[in-house]
């Protein structure tokens, strides 16, 4: 899912319906990694909520963000993340990157070791870079 910022509670609850099959089928927990594009907008307070509680119930073992950009407004959302993962407790770990490398890496360190992760996570790594170069 691409979400700037107008992706609707809706469309989360059925992406959590997703995730909820993802975790019976990966009991060893889940790894996230969302990127934040240029220009996205905040969620608004309906949807960041559900998000706190989605997040949660659907066994998430490592959180990765990718905020693209390297000018002011996305340093500023780095400080934002990190900020809130500061003042937040979490049943997960947090990591915000500024490269997808980064962020599958970081991942790579959290998930449980198998080939089936490392794989999963190239492939991550080889279809968001192509996707994001474009």
């Amino acid at each position: 899912m691409v979400d700037n910022g107008l992706v609707t509670a809706d469309a989360y609850r059925a992406l959590e319906q997703r995730l909820e099959a993802q975790r019976n089928r990966y009991p060893g927990g889940l790894g996230c990694l969302v990127i934040i594009p240029l220009g996205a907008s905040p969620p608004p307070d309906d949807v960041r909520e559900h998000l706190r509680g989605m997040l949660a119930r659907v066994g998430i073992k490592a959180l990765a963000y990718v905020v693209e950009g390297s000018g002011f407004k996305a340093a500023t959302v780095r400080a934002v993340l990190v900020g809130l993962e500061i003042f937040h407790k979490k049943t997960y770990e947090t990591h915000v990157a500024t490269t997808i490398g980064n962020a599958v890496k970081w991942l790579d360190t959290r998930m449980p070791p198998n080939s089936q992760t490392r794989d999963a996570l190239e492939e991550v790594e080889r279809v968001v870079s192509r996707v994001l170069s474009r």
